[in-house]
């Protein structure tokens, strides 16, 4: 016991260093690359996940999350990251909000409802992040009780000008 003990810093870190598509062991270079750019806090999860030590700070101990609310920014990837979620979504089997007109969950109001389509026989969902909405905690928590809720933050002076571009307006400014 005491030798596999010993053993396992030697273990080449090969059970947490996959990385890609083909599951191939990271080289050595990649390895160090990426211990390198570990914070403290980091290595100690990496190891701690390692040894196949329980970790308090992560309650779901390598489960993924399963209550997520998303609240999308304009023009900031947010439609990218919102097919990401849907796909992980339909993966797990996860119940969705979904806007009852496909595009605005209540926005530009924060009424939510009649805003979703209702299915099944709760009013409680996994997960929002199928529509254009308002942050309402209240409202929203009581759709997808106990989420993690995520948002994109980008800096405003290049999120302006893309949206300043990407809804023309310019064209819609008008000087005497």
């Amino acid at each position: 016991a005491a030798a596999a003990a010993a053993a396992a810093p030697g273990a080449d870190y090969q059970d947490v260093d996959r990385h890609n598509a083909r599951d191939r062991p990271l080289g050595a270079v990649e390895r160090e690359c990426h211990l390198m750019q570990m914070d403290s806090p980091g290595f100690v999860k990496y190891f701690k996940h390692l040894y196949h030590q329980a970790d308090p700070e992560c309650h779901t101990q390598g489960q993924p999350r399963r209550k997520l609310v998303y609240i999308k920014t304009h023009k900031s990837g947010s439609s990218t990251l919102t097919n990401i979620f849907h796909r992980f979504a339909r993966k797990h089997r996860l119940r969705l909000v979904l806007p009852a007109d496909n595009l605005f969950l209540g926005w530009p109001y924060d009424n939510l409802q009649n805003a979703y389509q209702p299915y099944g026989d709760t009013d409680t969902y996994d997960v929002l992040c199928s529509g254009h909405t308002r942050y309402n905690y209240d409202k929203i928590r009581k759709l997808v009780p106990d989420a993690k809720y995520v948002t994109i933050m980008r800096d405003p002076v290049p999120h302006f000008l893309s949206s300043y571009s990407h809804w023309h307006v310019s064209d819609h400014l008008v000087f005497n």
